[in-house]
């Protein structure tokens, strides 16, 4: 648990101070409450004595009552986990020495199962997925400790198979620094890696060319290096763990995002502005388009995002000046829309300030103009259905769990 107890002990002390619920490690997941063929799935990260469970369970209501591993069917995952979606089957990832990934699907009778289990040679970086049929999956090592080499990977959803493994030279990434990956996705046969650079040689490690944004583009489904983009306009795009360094719109287009501030983990703020650039599909270049955003949001740094659709992010959004950050300290945001067509950001008012949770992926559910994201606010984890187009906001249920690390929608 190395790095995650450093980047995640200001989320884990804040969240025993406000008094969410936690459970032990043998919660009985048998009971009456668990509905029946429930169209939405939780992943909630439960932490007692020191040690976090990770519990995928269905819901059937955001709105309402509390959501809890509890007297639930669901599916335990110990260790560090992070988790995506595929068509209808949820790859649980482990991270932090963990090198498996389990799919959790649906059974005959709606129940969620465990249906098989892949064995990598190091821990995972990212997974997307990358067509109707397959996931791609990419390991660098944190460190060259590690080796000077990493691994694609081409996984079938429905199968549970791995069909396709390359190993390639890290030095396709960097031929100095270190490379880590910041986010990922497949567009037009091209496949996009969004990452920076750290100097490993100094402990703890140095972020270095901050002010840049630094895209490596493979073809899919070959795996071969294509090129290395690079924009000095937007400082490195994405940050640790965040996986939110590149998004693809329903046209195939791309937006990459640019924070940098050391709230995010790096070792010192960029002196640009976070911004928003783009990437027309299939290409190999960013195209004229810039969005500072940060101006747009009177001075202030967007931190986490999720897509929502028609060029709409939801976003969390730092209320702290660059000076007021510390180093990893997920704090003190706001909830945002931001439109990258308009290049506008609205606040949403419903929601409080509130803190983050330590930097994992976003991850809500889109459906019907609303979005539905838990955020930890007034002592307490909830869900809030977020109007879209209006940027307002309604709380819902409440949430028995330290964190929530992924929730999806399942057919």
């Amino acid at each position: 648990m190395k790095k995650f107890k450093v980047f995640a002990s200001y989320l884990l002390s804040a969240t025993f101070l406000l008094g969410v619920t936690s459970c032990d490690n043998h919660t009985d997941f048998e009971g009456d409450n668990t509905p029946a063929n429930a169209p939405y799935v939780v992943c909630l990260g439960i932490t007692s004595n020191s040690a976090t469970s990770y519990y995928v369970v269905p819901v059937s209501d955001f709105m309402n009552g509390t959501i809890s591993a509890s007297g639930n069917q669901g599916i335990e995952q110990n260790g560090y986990r992070s988790f995506q979606i595929g068509n209808n089957s949820i790859f649980s990832i482990g991270g932090l020495g963990l090198t498996d990934a389990n799919i959790i699907t649906k059974g005959a009778d709606g129940k969620l199962q465990q249906k098989s289990s892949f064995v990598f040679e190091q821990s995972l970086s990212g997974i997307e997925q990358a067509d109707s049929e397959n996931m791609v999956a990419v390991d660098i090592p944190t460190s060259p400790t590690g080796g000077n080499q990493f691994k694609m990977y081409l996984l079938n959803i429905n199968s549970g198979a791995i069909t396709k493994k390359v190993t390639k030279p890290v030095n396709e990434l960097s031929t100095s620094d270190w490379p880590r990956l910041t986010g990922m996705t497949v567009s037009d046969n091209k496949i996009y890696i969004t990452y920076y650079l750290t100097d490993e040689t100094q402990k703890p490690s140095v972020t270095r060319y901050i002010n840049k944004a630094y895209v490596a583009v493979y073809s899919y489904p070959e795996l071969e290096y294509i090129t290395t983009m690079e924009n000095e306009r937007a400082a490195i795009a994405g940050s640790w763990n965040a996986y939110n360094g590149i998004f693809q719109t329903e046209s195939g287009d791309m937006y990459t995002f640019s924070n940098t501030s050391i709230a995010n983990g790096f070792t010192e703020n960029s002196t640009k502005k976070a911004a928003f650039l783009h990437i027309p599909k299939g290409t190999t270049q960013f195209d004229d388009y810039y969005f500072d955003v940060e101006t747009a949001a009177g001075g202030l740094k967007p931190v986490h995002l999720q897509y929502l659709g028609n060029g709409k992010f939801f976003a969390q959004v730092s209320t702290l000046q660059s000076e007021e950050m510390t180093r990893w300290a997920d704090k003190e945001l706001k909830a945002c829309i931001i439109d990258v067509k308009e290049k506008t950001v609205k606040d949403i008012p419903q929601i409080p300030v509130h803190d983050g949770d330590g930097g994992q992926r976003m991850s809500g559910v889109i459906e019907n103009g609303y979005f539905y994201i838990p955020l930890a606010t007034d002592g307490a984890l909830y869900f809030y259905k977020v109007d879209i187009n209006n940027a307002t906001a309604e709380r819902g249920a409440k949430v028995a769990s330290n964190f929530v690390s992924a929730t999806f929608k399942m057919n």
